[in-house]
């Protein structure tokens, strides 16, 4: 089996919302430029589960 990072967040505890990134070909973390924060965990894994700009998954 092999893992493959395609997303990463982090929270922002001041402004209690979620920071979104994603992996690059150049395998650096770069802010989703279409929703660079969402205010909930559930929200993020929506956005990567959707991959509606194929940012994620291709």
């Amino acid at each position: 089996m092999t893992e493959i990072p395609v997303a990463k967040t982090t929270h922002v505890k001041s402004r209690k919302v979620w920071k979104v990134y994603l992996m690059r070909q150049d395998l650096k973390r770069h802010g989703y430029a279409p929703a660079p924060e969402v205010p909930r965990f559930e929200d993020f894994l929506n956005l990567v589960r959707e991959d509606a700009q194929a940012c994620f998954f291709g």
